[in-house]
């Protein structure tokens, strides 16, 4: 195979469509050197595991699918930015933890939802991860991911809800 399918669910957990990855070294994989994903609906209405993250009492917003795969309470906006559908969705969790890629510009929007959502009422932790020497949570491994999250936030973190 030269592509991994990921399917997406609504907030009613209906399946709303799917995304493809192209995987680097294939014949696709190569072909398509600007293109390494396909979405066939529409991703701004939604957060990729989103239905597994609700079951945390707090979330972590990445960008990318297998950026989400790393943590159980990670959701994915399916891309750079994000929309007021998915902001709305995030701020369902009282705690949130920001943590997308470390270009300059990504960073900028990040510390502007940081501010967004402060003012909601919300806890908001943005990550740059370049400041422990990675671009993106896509280099991290999952624990290197883990322990970052409980430094920023000072404590232990990232149980499912009790409530």
């Amino acid at each position: 195979a030269d592509s991994l399918f990921f399917p997406a669910f609504g907030k009613d957990q209906t399946y709303v469509g799917w995304q493809l990855r192209f995987i680097p070294n294939t014949w696709n994989g190569d072909r398509f050197q600007f293109m390494r994903y396909m979405h066939l609906f529409p991703k701004g209405d939604h957060l990729f595991n989103y239905h597994f993250a609700k079951k945390y009492k707090d979330v972590v917003v990445v960008e990318g699918v297998k950026k989400a795969l790393k943590l159980a309470n990670a959701v994915a906006t399916l891309g750079k930015g994000i929309s007021a559908a998915q902001k709305q969705l995030i701020q369902e969790w009282k705690t949130i933890t920001l943590i997308l890629d470390g270009e300059d510009s990504t960073q900028e929007l990040a510390r502007e939802i940081q501010q967004e959502f402060k003012a909601n009422g919300r806890r908001c932790i943005n990550i740059d991860l370049r400041k422990y020497g990675f671009e993106s949570p896509d280099d991290t491994t999952t624990e290197q991911l883990q322990a970052i999250i409980l430094q920023e936030h000072g404590h232990s973190r990232n149980g499912p809800k009790t409530d």
